[in-house]
């Protein structure tokens, strides 16, 4: 595989190559399916509307999605509801 004119190990592919299109020439011996796993993800309380963004670590690990909205501006005494 070649990148910037240089090749590249096949072993070497890590997730920097993560959303990238990567050609492989060669004979192919095995194909298996792909998984699409999120980069980013845009969350909504359903409550108050705020809007938080979390970026993926890696794209291959779990996510941890929070269950309580984090927003400043609500007062603490009227917190949203867990899971809205």
């Amino acid at each position: 595989m070649k990148i910037n004119n240089n090749y590249i190990n096949i072993k070497s592919l890590d997730t920097s190559f993560i959303g990238k299109l990567v050609r492989i020439s060669g004979i192919v011996i095995s194909v298996s399916k792909s998984i699409s796993k999120p980069i980013k993800f845009h969350l909504r309380c359903s409550k108050c509307m705020h809007e938080k963004i979390i970026k993926s670590k890696n794209g291959l690990s779990g996510n941890i999605i929070p269950r309580y909205c984090d927003n400043p501006d609500v007062d603490p005494n009227d917190r949203c509801p867990v899971d809205s």
